[in-house]
């Protein structure tokens, strides 16, 4: 777009230059070339466009790094709580073990029926974190929509991993106190209350 210069009113002008590797590096190539088609023109204060909006996006930066460290600290918390949960619950059951390998259960299908349970639970509450993650994050899109774009179902990548790693915390909670349980001696394990 072309102004008359005179009647545009402003006194500086700014030129994006697309550059391969060092963009810093044609600074005194650009003013060269500046100065040449006008010697009243003076290039000043280059800036790389990565540094030219750090400033303006440096609050919402700063919220994306605040709600990632917290998002991480409540994935910590929410993995810590289900191991404690899921692993309490099958201790609980110590006595049902014993009957089951007394009456000739293996250790291997004791921990499996406790997989089987415990896979139940956390698939029913992964599929319902997910679907409440992405509800919210399209009504935050609705409410910001500047600031936070809508998000495509293909970037539910963050959505997946958490309930991956919640999953992967569930089968070691089923896993370590379920094969403990399963190597005690069935008679012991009747005995204690």
């Amino acid at each position: 777009m072309y102004l008359p210069f005179a009647q545009w009113g402003h006194y500086e002008v700014v030129v994006h230059v697309r550059a391969d590797g060092d963009p810093m590096a044609l600074a005194p190539s650009i003013a060269r070339v500046v100065t040449g088609v006008d010697g009243r023109l003076n290039a000043m204060s280059p800036v790389t466009l990565e540094d030219y909006t750090a400033v303006p996006f440096l609050p919402i930066r700063l919220a994306a790094l605040v709600l990632s460290v917290l998002g991480s600290a409540a994935l910590v918390l929410a993995s810590i709580g289900l191991y404690a949960v899921t692993a309490y619950a099958v201790t609980q059951q110590r006595r049902e073990i014993g009957i089951r390998m007394a009456l000739g259960a293996t250790p291997t299908r004791i921990v499996a029926r406790f997989l089987g349970h415990a896979a139940r639970y956390v698939g029913t509450g992964a599929i319902a974190g997910a679907a409440l993650s992405v509800a919210m994050v399209y009504a935050l899109a609705i409410k910001l929509p500047a600031m936070l774009p809508r998000v495509p179902l293909e970037r539910a990548g963050p959505f997946a991993a958490a309930a991956a790693a919640l999953g992967v915390v569930a089968v070691l909670a089923v896993v370590v106190p379920a094969s403990r349980a399963a190597r005690v001696n069935p008679a012991t394990a009747l005995r204690d209350e």
